[in-house]
Order: structure tokens, then sequence, then C-alpha cells
């Protein structure tokens, strides 16, 4: 059931006709638009900061080494050491993140020293 506060409740006679009742919505337009606006701004920054990488056992959020929309969800559940290739931004943040029970037991060692030499592109020098 959709309920208006009292405030937004106008009733007034038109010309002795009957009463006619007027609901004002603005304010419930505004706070949607509001919502919408704020939850579209988080999806944002989630989206350009973060990998949503879903692995054997959940759904994980990896910090990007940089900040854009690529990649922004990937399912590693059935990767192999290829697909790590083609994906090496992801695993270089997943590396960064010490997060490696992401790249499964499989891949991981042919995986970790191709990445390693890939790695120094993303990262500054410190």
């Amino acid at each position: 059931m959709f309920l208006l506060p009292a405030s937004r409740i106008t009733a007034y006679s038109s010309a002795g006709n009957g009463v006619a009742i007027h609901f004002d919505f603005t304010g419930i337009i505004v706070s949607r638009f509001l919502f919408g606006v704020i939850t579209g701004v988080i999806m944002m920054y989630v989206a350009s900061h973060y990998h949503v990488v879903r692995g054997q056992d959940g759904f994980y959020l990896v910090p990007k080494l940089t900040h854009n929309l690529q990649e922004i969800y990937v399912d590693t559940r059935d990767f192999s050491p290829l697909d790590w290739l083609d994906h090496e931004a992801v695993a270089a943040a997943i590396l960064q993140s010490n997060q490696t029970h992401l790249l499964g037991e499989s891949t991981l060692n042919p995986l970790q020293e191709s990445v390693q030499n890939i790695f120094s592109n993303f990262v500054p020098n410190r």
C-alpha cells in the first residue's frame, strides 16, 4: 500500500461539483531520483576501482591497479594458464592484494612467474 503524509494531500471543492483530491508527488519523485543518482555514483565508483572476481567459493572485490572500466567482472572458476595471460591486469591485481587463492592451485606457479614479469608495468616504482 502506498501512503502519503497528510501534508501532501489537498482537498478542494470545484464549483459545487464535488470534492477533488490532489496528491503532491514532487517530494517522492525527487527522493527517488536522488536515490538513483546516489546508487549510480556508488556503482561507478566500485566498477572503476575494483574487479569483481568470481572464484570457486564466492565473489571477491579485488582492488584495481589502474582505475578504469575494463574487466569489471571476471569469472575465474574454469580458468587455465592461457586464460590468465589474457587477463593480466586482473592477475596482477590479485597478486598485489594477496588473494592468490583466486588464481587456483593448478595455475599458480606458471602464472605467478609470468605475471611477476608483467607486474612491473602496472605498479609504479616505489
